[in-house]
């Protein structure tokens, strides 16, 4: 059974409407910033109430306008209170005023996403595109490199865990801390040795990969 449905946070009573084509009962929502909230207050915290249930015979299309319908009726984009950051349906709007709006809204939340750049000051104020401040020009961050230790220390502080590189005998080949290092160094597939890692699959270009200790 198809649904639309509102996702509520029991501890600061901010909500999402979402759709759901097969009516899951564990199904909370799948936006950036309503997952972020849920892996920060947990999914007991949450609860999931029913807006519509549409006809047997409806389809995926039918499904998408009704989200779209709810998402305008309740003001989701606009609102404060309100986890949406997209007007619903398969399509994403490209509307220049509308992405303004979600831009402002993202600005200053806490979960670390849509933040005001750093030295931005008033310049920023959620614009995007042909209206942001740094259009046409170059990044001032672009070129500079991280410390080493600053970069150890934020996977550290991320929960990253060293692993070691085993050749097909099991002899160690080397120990990394950082994906993103040992996939660039050693012309691997990030995403693969991630696999590895958690036993998705066994090897990777003829590596084994496994967490120290």
């Amino acid at each position: 059974m198809m649904i639309i449905y509102k996702t509520t946070n029991l501890i600061n009573n901010k909500w999402y409407i979402g759709q759901d084509s097969k009516n899951l009962p564990y199904y909370l929502g799948g936006g950036i910033l309503l997952l972020k909230a849920i892996k920060k207050y947990g999914k007991e915290n949450f609860k999931k109430e029913i807006l519509q249930e549409l006809p047997p015979n409806s389809t995926k299309k039918d499904l998408n306008k009704a989200e779209i319908y709810w998402i305008n009726k309740t003001n989701a984009i606009i609102d404060e209170n309100s986890y949406n950051l997209a007007l619903g349906g398969d399509d994403i709007s490209r509307n220049p005023e509308v992405k303004n709006k979600i831009s402002i809204k993202l600005i200053g939340n806490k979960n670390g996403i849509g933040k005001r750049p750093n030295n931005s000051g008033d310049k920023w104020k959620g614009k995007r595109g042909s209206e942001h401040y740094l259009f046409g020009k170059v990044s001032p961050k672009k070129g500079l490199k991280m410390p080493k230790e600053f970069v150890l220390k934020n996977a550290l502080s991320h929960g990253a865990k060293p692993f070691l590189i085993l050749d097909k005998n099991n002899k160690i080949v080397k120990e990394y801390l950082i994906l993103s290092q040992c996939a660039k160094e050693m012309n691997l597939q990030r995403s693969c040795i991630f696999e590895c890692l958690i036993g998705k699959r066994k090897t990777h270009k003829g590596y084994i990969f496994r967490y120290k200790g």
